[in-house]
């Protein structure tokens, strides 16, 4: 089935009450509103070059899968939980992400291909006071897309860890990758010297070659936000 079906699905049986103890328990398996980000200790980077550390990445990265997470946004002294799903097209540079309430409303939905975020829904809460909805799908696309440093990107070496560092037209981003074998551990995106958002990724599972994180952690600072993600379930396509 593909991902906008089970969205719409489960919207549907949200409505009518048959969704809503699933979702009530994985929110309290979770803590609802106290969902903290898993940090992981990484062992040390194998003495390889930068580029076999890319080319490790880039098999170590799902092409095509769905997840059914647990997820924390807390914005404005606000925090809100939800279960979310999203479908990840890696082929197709694509997602779809929506997330409802513990009572089965629909909080947000938004689609991306490429670099272009739309947001399909979102509550009032989430853009009286700027469109948070579109920064947080701006994020989401971050979090599952372009994890395999640029070419182009200069390399910083530190202790048990490498640092590829990004720059073009003002912007800048940072891909730290750590661990045996290399994992992105973190990613930070700065513009005009300014910190706009960091993500952390945490607990991976590995299948095979390829590795999920199950942990991930958005701070975003332009909005003021955190985005935390835990993953329940894995789909791979």
């Amino acid at each position: 089935m593909r991902m906008h079906r089970v969205i719409e699905c489960t919207t549907r049986w949200a409505q009518r009450g048959s969704y809503v103890g699933v979702l009530i328990t994985l929110l309290a398996a979770a803590g609802c509103g106290g969902l903290p980000f898993r940090h992981t200790e990484y062992g040390p980077l194998p003495t390889v070059t930068a580029d076999e550390i890319r080319a490790a990445l880039a098999r170590s990265i799902p092409r095509r899968y769905q997840l059914e997470n647990v997820v924390v946004l807390r914005f404005r002294r606000r925090a809100v939980s939800a279960l979310g799903v999203a479908s990840v097209d890696g082929d197709h540079d694509a997602f779809r992400v929506a997330c409802l309430s513990h009572t089965g409303v629909k909080i947000f939905e938004v689609v991306g291909k490429g670099t272009t975020t739309v947001s399909r829904f979102a509550l009032p809460m989430l853009t009286e006071r700027g469109d948070y909805t579109r920064a947080v799908g701006t994020d989401i696309r971050r979090v599952y897309f372009d994890l395999v440093p640029s070419y182009e990107a200069s390399v910083r070496m530190m202790s048990g860890r490498v640092v590829f560092v990004h720059e073009a037209e003002g912007k800048r981003v940072e891909h730290e990758v750590a661990g045996s074998p290399p994992l992105l551990i973190e990613k930070r995106y700065y513009e005009t010297g300014k910190l706009l958002s960091r993500i952390q990724y945490g607990g991976y599972e590995w299948r095979g070659e390829q590795a999920w994180p199950r942990s991930v952690q958005v701070k975003n600072v332009l909005y003021g936000y955190t985005l935390t993600v835990r993953v329940k379930r894995i789909h791979p396509s």
